[in-house]
Order: C-alpha cells, then structure tokens, then sequence
C-alpha cells in the first residue's frame, strides 16, 4: 500500500503536479494534506482490505463494516504521522532526493 503511495508520488513529481526542492511553507502545507488525505482514501482501505481477506473466514457485509470501521482511527493516525512528517522533513529529504538524481543520472 505505501509502495503504491510512493509511486505515485514519484509520478506525479514526474509530471510537475509535485515539485521536487525547497518549497514554501504553502507548499509544504498542501503536500502535507494531499499525503494525509492520499493515505486515508488509498493507502487505509488496501491495508483494511488484506486484513478483512486475513482476519474473516466468510465475508459478509457486516464483517467488512466492522474491520474497515475498526481500520479508520488507525488510518486517521497514519494520516496525522504522514502530514507531520511531510511538513518537517519535506525540505531536506527533497533535498537529498534531488542530490541523489543529479550524482547518478538520474535527472535525464
């Protein structure tokens, strides 16, 4: 599920919805709610999804309720500790990303 997030963040930034280096704090503000909001509509419900397939011997509708409802404080957690770090440390891991591309050739 984060695998997922990752790519799409990475492809995003490809196509410049996403800038890559030293943004401003209204920047690092809307990234900080995309990546939280991203983690509550995708990434929450795949993570539900592999516990109602692990956790239920019959899926009925009742059962899916009870884990995808069981999964939101968690997911609302994750969400919070992704917007957090997003906002902290966009700026320095961007940074570094940035780096890495360049030192590898990867910015072709």
């Amino acid at each position: 599920a984060y695998g997922i997030a990752g790519f799409v963040a990475g492809f995003l930034a490809e196509r410049g919805v996403i800038p890559r280096s030293d943004l401003s704090n209204r920047a690092k503000t809307l990234l900080s709610l995309a990546g939280a909001v991203f983690v509550i509509v995708v990434v929450g419900p795949i993570l539900d999804t592999c516990s109602l397939f692990t956790m239920v011997s019959v899926i009925t509708p009742e059962s899916a309720l009870a884990i995808y409802a069981s999964g939101l404080p968690v997911n609302a957690v994750q969400a919070a500790a992704t917007a957090i770090t997003l906002f902290i440390l966009a700026n320095p891991l961007l940074g570094k990303l940035e780096r890495v591309r360049v030192k590898y050739g990867l910015a072709r």
